[in-house]
């Protein structure tokens, strides 16, 4: 019979029964193949999204292996053509509704063609297909496929991991009759060299898992033994998902490895135990490598290194199990009693107090044994042991070699940061390129990042340019010009898209003469926080006035980097408008005056200028202009808001500054994408107190995720001003953050203040503790924030910060966990600080009965409070 043709073969792939397809496929040969080979391929991309018609992808799949030329496209083929939908006449179910591990129609067809072609290259087929070969429980019939092929002729089963898994998933089913792993393996021995190779899919380690099979195996003969142990080492080496790890935990625990056999992997066991491997993982190998030492059949190099990584870790089970094993070796074998001690300096290092007391009790028992060269490696090791735990080392060693015992170690020399450095002066943008640089990197960054004073050299920097050279500035702003941003935040600047990234937007539009909606009240625009309010009001207005007259120009522009204008800049800007004809506008001539310091301008100045900015820049500095506003509650429902009185200047600016929310009851702000807080700081750049109460309710966010607004937290720290409760609130909300981000901006925070001196630690300590007992932050989480900052030099500080937040604790007027790290942290602080006296309710904790951890710390901390410095 002639070879098929295309046409012929296109309704025998879209009928229900291939059989027929199969059969005519036979009569190609290999010019027919050749002929084929692009319309079939053109034919699998001509569906609606390039893809094959749905109703001839089961012929398809049956029609490319009987005309591809090679393994690689017949591969790809195969691949591409796997899960395609099937129904229920193409595989079969048990009653619960699982699919019965059986191949499907399409792939009975596929490997009919394939066998029936046998072309030269169906091993090199095989391999490839197992090698791309996904494990999925739920579908097996590409593992069917390649299992009914590779058997049809006669191949052996690939040494392919997934494929060796596949094979225990469906071939171990209970579902098969004669479905005995040993009768398996004996049946077809190919696969007792493969079995180990599943102990790398972590998908089927809960099979294997089960019942104790895998042992079994070995028992019999019927696999490898070492194969089985040397591949579940390996697993646990190269680490994985948890409960894949778990399992093959599971798998070495069943076959439970002899003395012997453990000794012949002494290097693999050690590999398990270091920081990294799961607990489950490091358990067993401690139990294994124990045994061993028990024995006397480890090496002591190999104890000493099995120490040194067990004390590296963190978790307190291994930690614990590994001082009682050297504690009972050392009972049991006194004439290790050298070797044990040396194994038992590294939980010196360890930083759990607990940890570091056990290994002291241990060693101190053991020195009346212990050699002289033993006693001065014991003796160096525990010179960075705190102050206590090295008087108990030193006391309990013998007098020859023993550990100096002084009183506690005097504090030692801060190193707290000097004074602040001169600020640096804010440089103009002098370019057009620079300008347009600086202002795409403004509008098109999420969320919005403007940096310091970035924001206010683009806002200044536009009308002046675009006065100088509107077409230059048009034609290389042409990236912003035509992009979606531009024209979308032009056709919504009257609606609800009223922010700072809009605000830049039509600036630029009013500097180019192009037009833009006037914006109408927005009802989003008062939950906005003040100082964003403020920022995107100034753009609108100044948006406006250029509109209508391209002379004016920014006078508001910082003279240095903390946002402050000198008086003699802000005279000079008035000068200008003065003698070129123009007025500044009424908003930014605002936030230039509360930029300014009238500490230090001269109002006569002002006076003899003239002109109407000049006169109200005179009487705001002789009205004294920067007052200490007074906070004052208002009635509003949670969460509440707050607002001052006695303003220091009046205006719209300041009217959206003198208000602002705070998060109540561990309520948590919503995320503002489109928020400029790193520019929040130079709005009010000598009242940060005021621009940290705006900032608190991005703060508290800082509790459950990420916080946008630490940069800035960092700079009011920087700042001048005042600091009040607004600051310290701050800061605890990120010493208490989630992440690690805020526990490091909390620390630099409270470095920057106490190295100026500004830090009270005695008022932290009460914010703290109040917001502790109000449920606001978790205390835990102040360990590591409170502890960085202490031993880089602030301990002075933070210790009565410290002391503030034991004290809900100790007293329970507090709930929650952290008690113990907390008492702990404070026995590293008390002697940095030369703290003496003692905190509220410890001394009632340090007189209870028992010896819980608690209880514990709490006497250790006491004993630290009552010693004399030296």
């Amino acid at each position: 019979m002639s070879a098929p043709t295309l046409d012929e073969l296109v309704p025998l792939m879209a009928a229900r029964d291939l059989a027929p397809l199969v059969a005519r496929l036979d009569d190609l040969d290999d010019a027919g193949r050749k002929t084929l080979v692009k319309p079939v391929r053109a034919l699998s991309r001509s569906g609606e999204w390039g893809d094959a018609p749905r109703h001839l992808a089961r012929g398809l799949a049956v029609v490319g292996p009987a005309v591809l030329p090679d393994a690689r496209s017949t591969t790809a083929w195969v691949r591409r053509f796997a899960g395609w939908p099937t129904d229920d006449q193409d595989v079969r179910f048990d009653r619960y509704g699982n699919r019965l591990p059986s191949l499907s129609l399409v792939g009975g067809a596929v490997v009919e063609v394939l066998v029936r072609r046998a072309p030269t290259w169906l091993p090199a087929l095989v391999d490839a297909l197992a090698e791309r070969l996904r494990f999925n429980p739920y579908d097996p019939d590409d593992y069917l496929l390649i299992e009914s092929l590779r058997t049809r002729i006669g191949l052996p089963p690939p040494a392919v991991p997934v494929f060796v898994a596949a094979w225990i998933d469906v071939a171990w089913s209970p579902s098969r009759d004669g479905s005995d792993p040993v009768d398996l393996v004996r049946a077809e021995p190919a696969y007792a060299a493969l079995v180990p190779l599943a102990l790398e899919v972590d998908e089927i380690a809960g099979v294997l898992s089960e019942g104790g099979q895998l042992r079994r195996l070995a028992d019999s003969g019927a696999v490898d033994r070492d194969g089985l142990i040397d591949a579940a080492l390996a697993r646990l080496q190269r680490g994985g998902r948890p409960q894949a790890t778990n399992d093959v935990v599971r798998v070495l625990d069943s076959l439970d490895p002899t003395p012997d056999e453990v000794a012949a992997r002494v290097r693999g066991y050690l590999v398990l135990l270091p920081p990294g491997s799961a607990t489950s993982v490091a358990t067993v190998a401690q139990r294994d490598l124990q045994r061993q030492h028990a024995e006397g059949l480890l090496r002591a190099d190999d104890v000493l290194e099995m120490s040194r990584s067990v004390f590296a870790r963190t978790d307190k089970k291994v930690l614990r199990a590994q001082l009682k094993h050297l504690a009972a070796h050392a009972r049991s074998v006194p004439a290790d009693a050298d070797l044990v001690a040396r194994a038992a300096c590294a939980a010196l290092d360890n930083a759990a107090p607990d940890v570091q007391r056990g290994a002291v009790d241990l060693l101190v028992r053991l020195a009346p044994g212990l050699s002289a060269a033993v006693v001065a490696e014991v003796a160096a090791a525990g010179e960075g042991l705190p102050g206590d735990l090295h008087l108990r080392l030193g006391s309990g060693l013998p007098a020859a070699e023993a550990v100096p015992a002084p009183p506690l170690p005097a504090p030692p020399v801060a190193t707290l940061p000097g004074p602040p450095a001169p600020v640096g002066p804010v440089l103009p943008i002098t370019s057009v390129d620079e300008l347009v640089e600086e202002l795409a990197s403004i509008v098109r960054s999420e969320p919005l990042r403007a940096r310091g004073a970035d924001l206010d050299r683009v806002v200044e920097a536009l009308p002046r340019l675009a006065g100088a050279d509107r077409d230059g500035l048009r034609q290389a702003a042409t990236t912003i010009t035509q992009s979606g941003t531009y024209a979308y935040y032009r056709e919504h600047a009257s609606g609800f898209d009223f922010g700072t990234r809009c605000g830049l937007v039509v600036l630029l539009a009013s500097c180019l003469g192009d037009a833009w909606g006037r914006p109408a009240p927005d009802p989003h625009l008062g939950r906005r926080p003040g100082p964003e309010r403020a920022i995107t009001e100034r753009l609108f207005s100044l948006a406006q006035r250029i509109r209508t007259d391209g002379t004016v120009r920014v006078v508001a522009l910082p003279s240095t980097l903390d946002g402050a204008i000198t008086a003699s800049d802000l005279l000079d800007r008035l000068a200008t408008a003065a003698a070129q004809g123009w007025t500044p506008d009424e908003l930014d001539l605002e936030q230039a005056l509360l930029r300014l310091d009238p500490s230090a301008a001269d109002p006569a100045l002002f006076e003899a200028l003239g002109g109407d900015a000049a006169a109200r820049v005179a009487r705001w500095i002789r009205s004294g202009g920067r007052r200490t506003p007074v906070g004052v509650r208002g009635r509003a429902p949670e969460p509440a808001v707050e607002s001052l009185e006695d303003p220091p200047v009046t205006g719209l600016l300041w009217e959206r500054l003198s208000r602002w929310t705070v998060p109540r009851k561990g309520q948590t702000a919503g995320w503002d994408p489109g928020a400029a807080f790193d520019t929040w700081p130079l709005v009010l750049p000598h009242h940060r107190d005021i621009v940290a109460a705006h900032l608190l309710r991005e703060l508290s966010r800082a509790r459950d995720s990420r916080c946008q607004g630490l940069g800035a937290l960092v700079d009011l720290t920087e700042g001048s001003g005042p600091v009040g409760n607004a600051l310290l609130v701050g800061l605890a909300y990120a010493a208490a953050g989630k992440h690690q981000d805020a526990w490091s901006a909390a620390a630099d925070g409270l470095l920057v203040l106490a190295g100026r001196r500004q830090l009270d630690g005695a008022a932290f300590g009460e914010v703290l503790a109040t917001m502790v007992e109000r449920g606001d932050i978790v205390a835990k989480r102040l360990v590591t924030p409170l502890g960085d900052a202490a031993r880089a030099g602030a301990a002075v500080e933070i210790w009565p910060a410290l002391a503030g937040v034991l004290r809900p604790l100790l007293t329970g007027t507090a709930t929650g966990t952290g008690l113990v790290d907390l008492l702990v942290l404070g026995a590293e602080v008390a002697p940095l600080a030369g703290a003496r006296g003692t905190v509220e309710g410890l001394d009632a904790l340090a007189e209870r009965r028992g010896s819980s951890r608690q209880v514990v710390e709490a006497r250790r901390l006491r004993e630290i409070l009552r010693r004399p410095v030296g």
